[in-house]
């Protein structure tokens, strides 16, 4: 039987190699994973050589910007112990898991392998997914799409010593030339995969310059991340999504497991893992109401513990949460973005009415269902005018409207269609940096403990606009927070960090 390792950069548990280590398991096939760093933030102004088509920023509650999973280089050592550990395991086949902000790591990374191991590489993820062209370059293989099928046949080939240029959804890299192979179809019946793997054996973090073995749920406080469908419903602008949908024409946008498959893993977790809170990744959770119905009426009969889910101000139905919340549902993350419906409609894509995002937000409210709301901020295409309304529309909000730890800077990730748009605008930005960061800690205090009267009084003073760090006291208390997380994060051993994090995210009902 073939020997498989995968390599993901700065990952949590990661759903898509679960799963094909879960596959690979049912065929017989021994596997190694191995967490080459933690998922962190850290500070815009601690990282050199920023660059913004790599990293996403947040700005955080307490103004300032902050790089999500930022990818800290790796050093010496952590090198060292993962060819170390590779060496132990004797693969035949090393797959590397990768988003864009990992790619410049990736190559790093391949490069060190090939030195070691003179074993096939492969490349997998979004990343080599939306730029499979500048892939290529650097590994032996790469795979555009889903990848259970082809990856499979990828390794039965290997295991039968015959070629493998030829399968569908594959590009390979043979006697100096690139194969394109086609791609292959998507799995239409999600209950024909097995469970994803999360289980301790071969499952390994090397991060600070150590090696932490069976790295598993358990270093997540009980926090156990599932996804139920696969697709979106919806083609915003800014999201990869919309490029994944061009990939398969003619299909279906969206596909789901059945509720039984779902509740049957997490009862399965529950027994293996004793978790305490379910993270449910789906773009979007909250439709198809029949399958709802028959999920929650399963999920609180055998699960029973509380979970947290995204939505959509368009599928925000008042009987849907209502169910949900019965079954456990106790926070939501919804997409509201902006309050500008022009940019809404014109720029990103999402064809949602104010009057619908309030209603959604009011719903949540009335239920008592905790949710965080997302909003982009810093968009090249907004005029003043749209900022004022995405501050009135915060203003207008319940008051138990939280933003989802901040406000997300928008993004131009390769492949999406906001980036198209971006290099095809000949009209320069409408607005800077200064009236940006000003619009930010309204929108941050309109959300904060300080009276919307006073922050609508703080919105039309002009020494303020053009001072927009005057505003800087009044984020004494959360900067104060934020700077006790990070001593915390330093000073505490990571897995007991994390497990703390996790631990307190669950009891909060946030993700």
């Amino acid at each position: 039987m073939t020997r498989v390792a995968f390599i993901l950069f700065y990952s949590r548990l990661e759903l898509g190699v679960g799963q094909l280590v879960a596959c690979l398991k049912k065929e017989g096939h021994d596997t190694a994973v191995f967490y080459l760093k933690r998922r962190r933030a850290t500070l815009k102004r601690n990282v050199r050589n920023f660059d913004p088509q790599e990293f996403h920023v947040m700005v955080t509650r307490s103004s300032r910007d902050m790089i999500l999973s930022y990818a800290e280089p790796i050093s010496e050592k952590e090198k060292q112990l993962l060819c170390s550990e590779l060496a132990k395991f004797k693969p035949d086949l090393i797959g590397l898991s990768l988003r864009t902000i990992a790619l410049r790591r990736a190559v790093e990374i391949t490069d060190l392998l090939r030195k070691q191991f003179s074993v096939p590489i492969v490349w997998g993820g979004i990343e080599p997914t939306i730029e499979p062209e500048k892939c290529i370059q650097h590994a032996d293989i790469v795979c555009v799409g889903e990848g259970e099928e082809p990856f499979l046949e990828l390794v039965r080939r290997i295991d039968a010593g015959n070629q493998y240029t030829d399968i569908p959804g594959l590009w390979v890299r043979h006697d100096g030339e690139i194969i394109r192979n086609p791609m292959g179809a998507p799995i239409e019946d999600l209950d024909s995969l097995p469970f994803s793997d999360y289980s301790p054996e071969n499952k390994f973090l090397i991060d600070a310059d150590h090696v932490t073995a069976g790295y598993s749920v358990r270093h997540f406080g009980g926090m156990y991340e599932i996804i139920t469908s696969r697709g979106c419903p919806f083609s915003c602008s800014f999201c990869c999504n919309d490029f994944l949908k061009q990939l398969h024409p003619g299909y279906r946008r969206i596909r789901r497991r059945s509720p039984e498959h779902v509740v049957g893993e997490l009862v399965e977790a529950r027994k293996t893992h004793d978790i305490t809170y379910v993270n449910v990744q789906d773009d979007v959770f909250t439709f198809d109401t029949a399958w709802i119905d028959e999920f929650a009426r399963l999920y609180a009969r055998d699960v029973g513990i509380p979970f947290c889910a995204y939505s959509h101000p368009a599928m925000a139905d008042r009987e849907v949460l209502a169910t949900l919340k019965r079954a456990g549902l106790n926070c939501v993350t919804i997409g509201i973005q902006s309050g500008s419906e022009r940019i809404l409609k014109d720029v990103y894509y999402r064809f949602v009415s104010n009057e619908r995002a309030l209603q959604a937000m009011e719903t949540l409210d009335q239920l008592g269902i905790r949710y965080n709301v997302d909003i982009i901020t810093n968009n090249p295409f907004e005029t003043e005018e749209d900022c004022r309304q995405t501050l009135d529309l915060l203003f207008n909000a319940p008051r138990r409207c939280q933003l989802n730890g901040g406000l997300s800077k928008l993004s131009f990730f390769p492949s999406t269609r906001i980036e198209r748009m971006l290099l095809e605008s000949a009209s320069p930005p409408q607005l800077d940096n200064r009236m940006f960061d000003f619009y930010n800690k309204l929108y941050l205090l309109a959300d904060s403990r300080v009276r919307k009267k006073l922050v609508r009084r703080l919105s039309d003073s002009r020494f303020l606009r053009a001072h927009p760090g005057a505003l800087a006291p009044l984020f004494a208390v959360p900067w104060i927070k934020e700077s006790v997380i990070f001593l915390a994060k330093n000073a505490l051993p990571p897995n007991v960090y994390e497990q703390l994090r996790y631990k307190l995210r669950s009891v909060r009902g946030r993700v």
